[in-house]
């Protein structure tokens, strides 16, 4: 068992070497609750709450515990060097919330974090929207600034490991949508055609994230914390900041939405940015392209619905707007007033 914290008072300290015990030794228990039940173990609580890919528990004691109990080996060992990075990267950084305790084990497949203080990202963008102020909240484009240093100084961890990530890229998400529709149209058959004269630059690869989404991160003040580190490795650093501009750039796209929120987030995500690492914005920007189209494709194309953003109806005729935009090259109206 690995202690990845950065500083552990007695107290909790005590109560996750309890846990890793518990874990350990009950493993089997453990693995077999169902979602959303709970089983209580030598005083402790256990909830499922996901039983997808990972088996993910809530634990309540004198502190609150997320267990992740991992499929593969290997899920485990991503999470492990994300959290050195972390530790590595972050630890003089004020911006950054640390978990107070972080554990894990390889030869028994789980990681254990102390819950993450704060609001998630999505509460707190339309907390500041719900406000209608003329401005948003200081700590909301504060909070996204520190957002950005904190993803881009973990862009510049260094370690001789080469372990890439294991989340499939936004061209292998795209090829996979493409081949898998069937009809054919103007617009699908704009965007195959881009898809495949599309050449991303092989740029020097840096430490990622992976799978960076507005629910993996929380904000408690203006300090960010980012969790999920299951398919942290080597990859290009645009797919991390893609997942997260694509998705304020699509707040365009839902009916009634005040668009100068997101826009203001998104230019402090990137000016937070640009303080830790530079940006080819020519790259960036044929990224976020792409993401726009992937979510296209998924929730307008290959679901048959109503698609939606952070549970809000999106307007197809908007989303088709904005594809039609960015398949032209009128980025200028795509994405207005960002500083690309």
């Amino acid at each position: 068992m690995e202690v990845l914290s950065v500083n552990e008072n007695k107290t909790i300290s005590k109560e996750a070497d309890i846990l890793c015990l518990i874990s350990e030794k009950y493993k089997d228990e453990i693995c077999r609750i169902e979602c959303g039940d709970k089983m209580l173990i030598e005083g402790k609580s256990f909830i499922c709450v996901s039983s997808d890919k990972n088996i993910v528990i809530r634990v309540e004691g004198y502190f609150e515990w997320y267990l992740k109990f991992s499929l593969k080996e290997e899920w485990v060992r991503h999470e492990i060097i994300g959290a050195k990075a972390a530790r590595t990267q972050l630890a003089n950084f004020d911006g950054y919330n640390h978990p107070k305790s972080i554990r894990a084990s390889i030869n028994h497949r789980y990681t254990l974090y102390s819950a993450s203080e704060g609001k998630c990202f999505n509460r707190l963008l339309l907390r500041s929207c719900a406000i209608r102020r003329s401005k948003i909240p200081k700590t909301t484009s504060s909070g996204m600034e520190n957002l950005g240093a904190t993803i881009g100084l973990l862009h510049s961890y260094e370690s001789p490991s080469d372990m890439q990530s294991i989340s499939p890229t936004i061209i292998s998400y795209l090829e996979k949508y493409l081949k898998h529709i069937k009809e054919d149209n103007l617009i699908l058959d704009r965007i195959n055609k881009h898809v495949l004269s599309t050449n991303l630059k092989r740029q020097h690869q840096t430490w990622i994230h992976g799978n960076i989404k507005s629910e993996d991160i929380f904000f408690s003040g203006s300090k960010v914390s980012i969790i999920d580190f299951g398919t942290f490795g080597k990859g290009s650093p645009y797919e991390d900041l893609t997942n997260l501009c694509t998705y304020l750039i699509l707040f365009r796209t839902v009916p009634t939405f005040p668009w100068k929120t997101p826009r203001i987030a998104m230019n402090s995500l990137l000016n937070g940015y640009l303080l830790r690492r530079n940006i080819d914005r020519e790259e960036l920007l044929a990224y976020v392209r792409l993401g726009i189209f992937r979510y296209y494709l998924k929730n307008s194309v290959m679901h048959k619905g109503i698609p939606t953003l952070s549970g809000m109806p999106v307007s197809k005729k908007r989303l088709e707007k904005l594809v039609f935009q960015l398949l032209d090259g009128n980025y200028r109206s795509a994405f207005e007033r960002i500083d690309f």
